[in-house]
Parts: C-alpha cells; sequence; structure tokens
C-alpha cells in the first residue's frame, strides 16, 4: 500500500492570540492557506505559509504539527520530527503529535521509539483508531506479527467501517501462515472498497496456499486486481502459479510473459515459464529460460535442478550432471537432484557413485529411488 499523505481536517483554535501581520493576515489565515496547499499536493508552498504562521504565533501547535505533516510527506522525516518535538513542548497532552511523530520514526525504521510514541498517543486518546493501526504497522516490521494483529483488531473495534484496517490485519494473518482468517479480512476489506486491488491480489495469494490448493478461485481474484490495474507484475505472476498447478501451461506461459514485459529482472518468472515450457516439451525453450533464471539469480538451486532436467531429456548429459552438482552444492539437501544425478550416472554405467547419490536421495526421504537401488545397488 501506499504511504498515506497527511490531510487534516483543521481543528477549533481556542484562547490563541492570532497576531495581524504587516499585510493584514493573521497566523489563522496562514494556517489555513498552508493546509489547503498540503491538500493539494503543494508540501512546499505549504510550509512557507505555516513558516509565516509561526512566525506570527509561536505557540500555534497546530502550525508546528502540520507543517511537520508536510514535511514527512516531502520525506523530510528528521525535519518533521523537529516540528512534532516542538508541538509536543506546547502540549506534552497533544495525542496526534505523539502519532505523527510515531509515523516519521517508524519511516526512519526507529520501530522502538515509533511504538513509545503510539502507545503515549493511545494513552493519551484510548479512541483513536489510526494510532492502533500505525502502531500495529510498527510492530509488524518488528515482527511481533501477534501483537500486531491485537493492534489491528482494536482498530477495527474502533473503527469497523475502515477498510484498511481490515486489509492490513489481513496481511499479517497471511504472514503468519493463518490463511482461512486472513480471507474473511480481506473479504470484508472489499465489502467495504471493492476497488482495492490489493485485497483481490492477497485474497488469491491466500486461497492458492490453502492446503487444499483453492486454485480456481484463486485465478477469479488475480483477474479482478488485473482488471483494476493492468500492469500488475504480482497478479500475473500468481495467476500463472495458479495455471500451472492446475495443469494450464499454456495459459501460464501467457502470464509470464506479460510479467517478464513488465519485469524482466525477477528470475522467479523465468523459471516458472522455464519449467511450464519443460512441461509442454518444449525443451529447447525451456533451456532458454532456465539459463536467464540462472543468470538473474546464481545462487538458486531450484534454477539449476530445472536446468539439469533439460540438459537430461536433451541427452546433453554431462551438462545434466553439472547442474545437479551445483543445485547440491547450494542446498545439499536437495534429494531431487540428489536422485537426478544418481539416474544420470547409473544409464552413463557409473553404478559406484550412482548408488552413492541414490543413497543419499533416499536418506533425505525420496522413497522413489527404491526400486532402483534395490535392482542395481545390491
Amino acid at each position: 500500500m501506499t504511504k498515506i499523505n497527511f490531510v487534516f481536517a483543521l481543528l477549533a483554535i481556542s484562547n490563541v492570540l492570532l497576531i495581524d501581520s504587516a499585510y493584514g493576515q493573521t497566523a489563522k489565515d496562514f494556517l489555513y492557506s498552508g493546509s489547503d496547499k498540503m491538500k493539494l499536493g503543494k508540501n512546499k508552498e505549504a510550509i512557507e505559509d505555516f513558516n509565516k504562521a509561526i512566525a506570527l504565533d509561536p505557540k500555534l501547535i497546530l502550525a508546528y504539527t502540520h507543517r511537520g505533516n508536510a514535511k514527512d510527506n516531502l520525506s523530510d522525516y528528521e525535519g518533521a520530527i523537529k516540528d512534532y518535538d516542538m508541538a509536543i513542548a506546547i502540549d506534552p497532552q497533544y495525542s496526534y503529535a505523539y502519532s505523527y511523530r510515531g509515523n516519521a520514526r517508524r519511516y526512519l525504521n526507529q520501530l522502538h521509539e515509533a511504538i513509545l510514541d503510539y502507545t503515549k498517543a493511545i494513552e493519551l486518546d484510548p479512541k483513536d483508531a489510526i494510532s492502533y493501526y500505525w502502531r500495529g504497522l510498527a510492530k509488524k516490521r518488528s515482527d511481533s506479527i501477534h501483537e500486531a494483529i491485537v493492534d489491528f483488531s482494536k482498530a477495527i473495534e474502533l473503527s469497523p467501517k475502515d477498510d484498511i484496517y481490515y486489509f492490513s490485519r489481513g496481511v499479517a494473518k497471511y504472514e503468519s501462515g493463518n490463511f482461512h482468517s486472513a480471507l474473511l479480512d480481506f473479504t470484508e476489506s472489499l465489502s467495504i472498497n471493492p476497488n482495492d486491488k490489493y485485497s483481490y491480489y492477497y485474497r488469491g495469494v491466500c486461497k492458492s496456499n490453502l492446503e487444499e490448493g483453492d486454485f480456481a478461485n484463486a485465478i477469479l481474484d488475480f483477474d479482478k486486481a488485473i482488471i483494476l490495474d493492468s500492469n500488475y507484475f504480482n497478479a500475473y505472476l500468481n495467476r500463472g502459479l495458479s495455471k500451472q498447478n492446475l495443469k494450464n501451461n499454456a495459459g501460464a506461459i501467457l502470464d509470464y510473459n506479460k510479467a517478464i514485459e513488465l519485469d524482466s529482472t525477477y528470475d522467479a518468472v523465468f523459471r516458472q515459464r522455464g519449467i511450464a515450457k519443460f512441461d509442454l516439451k518444449d525443451f529447447k525453450g525451456a533451456l532458454l529460460d532456465l539459463n536467464k533464471a540462472v543468470y538473474l539469480e546464481p545462487s538458486n538451486y531450484i534454477s539449476y535442478f530445472h536446468r539439469g532436467s533439460c540438459h537430461s531429456m536433451m541427452n546433453e548429459l554431462d551438462a545434466a550432471i553439472r547442474d545437479f552438482s551445483k543445485a547440491i552444492e547450494i542446498n545439499p539437501q536437495d534429494k531431487l537432484s540428489y536422485s537426478s544425478r544418481g539416474s544420470v550416472k547409473l544409464y552413463l554405467g557409473n553404478k559406484t557413485e550412482a548408488c552413492a547419490d541414490l543413497l543419499k536421495a533416499k536418506k533425505l526421504g525420496d522413497k522413489n529411488v527404491e526400486e532402483t537401488l534395490s535392482l542395481y545397488c545390491k
């Protein structure tokens, strides 16, 4: 999700001395003018107005928080923190200043300090749903997933019509492996905002990750995400994976083609397209894709395994052995590379090394080698 820009409704200002400027404008005038400019995305111009408001009234707390928000929108997080510090110095009970400072610290990856700020804001205003939400984001980034879910749940309790709270809780549940419960949150998010491509995408990913693998319905969700954004790389990639799981390799290749058109730097897309081509017996095409996958990510053992399988089917047996050996070097627990290398060596008549590989594959859990071991490796 994109970072939320700060656009705030001006609060009623009481007991504040608004001093007339030499131009007939007051601090309040500049405060409103700056806020209007910030709503239009004119953050630099807004800061100039907030500067004038502060010059006229150095105790005008909203001028500091709004200027901090504008700086935050410009990614000047250190500058924003200084403004929030000033707001807190003027009024230590102003909860929003703590929340905003927490955001700036979160963007600087100062997660512990951010959580302390959100906690203080919640202490001052226990009904502030967004502070729970922001604290949940910080806890999630701190790998405290279950605590994040608690905060997102509290935000939902306080503001049950805000789709972003359901979406964020769904992502946290998804990342903790609770796919069924995450599905419910994404569905609820979509009931509030039916045009959210991200909720469709994540719901599709959850469906494809269910133990029973609901790939057909996952594809429907990826379809909707793509309708909303025809350049949604991850949606094409994951739709391709779901089609591949349904043995629709031709359809998967079309999705991988589109994904590569959008981003040709991701090794997994070339690898999966290569595997789809392999299953369609297009070994030369598969080899080209797997070569690309290895080039883009030379430390992924899966690409070497599948490239070795291609070489084997093309009777390029020495090359196959090299790839299986490389896969084993990267991942010594890769039972399939041991069994595949053993089978090639057995075909080449190298029975001793072949049996050693097959025995290793069996020890790693590959039961498919047992018959070959019983026939050739007594």
